[in-house]
């Protein structure tokens, strides 16, 4: 009996001893403003105020994976879209502070007319400053029928206040449309926990063996007597 607690007290401290997982709280996020070299035919904070989306979130709170799993559309009523004057240039949007980013959801343009963003780069900068920005990768996006689904684009974890867009083309239209775009932050809570030396996991297990084998002898004394 003496042999089995030893054991088992042995097991949980090593496991309380080791590295605690970290706990990922993936939010979705809007930025706080955004700006453009492309023009304006309808404002491009039409595309960063959840307008025309079926079903809002709450920016930092809503988790990001469980808000697209329920499929929020956007519609491309009018008023409820960014339309450029040009095919190309550069979007960029500020969060107003730096964060922890590792995607983006896009809710494109209809497929009629043909506005929407085709092939675009992401480029990410903690600064803002000409020559800060660094690439994310090169996406595409596919057109799509009203209401749209939200494309998700994925790049690694990166900490930025700007993300700038690049688009290279649209599906064939002369100016661009942006339905809706939203960010997704990740927060990593609590650090890992150090992991323990082998030395100090022998040591506790000598000491912990050493304990139980003198309780032992104490025991037998005891039966001796």
């Amino acid at each position: 009996m003496l042999k089995s607690l030893s054991l088992v007290t042995v097991g949980a401290t090593v496991m309380a001893l080791g590295a605690i997982a970290q706990a990922e709280a993936a939010s979705i996020v809007q930025p706080q403003s955004a700006s453009t070299d492309m023009g304006e035919n309808f404002p491009l904070v039409h595309s960063i105020d959840q307008s025309g989306l079926s079903v809002g979130y709450t920016t930092g709170v809503t988790d990001f994976d469980t808000y697209l799993s329920g499929n929020p559309t956007h519609t491309s009523a009018r008023g409820t879209d960014w339309v450029s004057l040009d095919p190309t240039g550069s979007v960029t949007f500020d969060f107003g502070n730096v964060l922890n980013l590792e995607g983006m959801a896009l809710w494109n343009f209809s497929a009629n007319p043909p506005f929407g963003v085709s092939d675009f780069e992401l480029l990410a900068s903690s600064t803002g400053n000409a020559g800060s920005f660094m690439s994310l990768g090169s996406f595409n996006a596919n057109t799509q029928s009203q209401p749209s689904s939200a494309q998700v684009f994925n790049f690694n974890p990166t900490a930025a206040q700007f993300i700038q867009m690049d688009i290279l083309s649209n599906h064939g239209a002369s100016r661009t449309a942006i339905g809706e775009v939203a960010f997704k932050t990740v927060d990593v809570t609590p650090e890992p926990e150090p992991v323990p030396e082998p030395a100090m996991i022998f040591g506790l297990l000598t000491t912990l063996g050493l304990g139980a084998l003198s309780a032992k002898k104490t025991s037998k004394n005891a039966e001796g007597k």
